[in-house]
């Protein structure tokens, strides 16, 4: 396991692919922080963070 090791993850989300922010290419400037914040609230929301006290950010 990562923890266990101390290894470091990174996280890079896709982004959005809604026609929309690809049309005024705002996929990336936009798009990525709304998928980090979705990764960062499903660790928060869904216990990761809780049930492994162990992970550092």
């Amino acid at each position: 396991m990562i923890a266990e090791r101390g290894l470091v993850a990174f996280v890079h989300p896709d982004g959005i692919r809604d026609p929309w922010f690809q049309s005024y290419s705002m996929w990336n400037s936009v798009g990525q922080p709304i998928e980090e914040a979705k990764f960062i609230a499903s660790l928060i929301y869904e216990g990761v963070l809780e049930a492994r006290p162990e992970l550092r950010s």
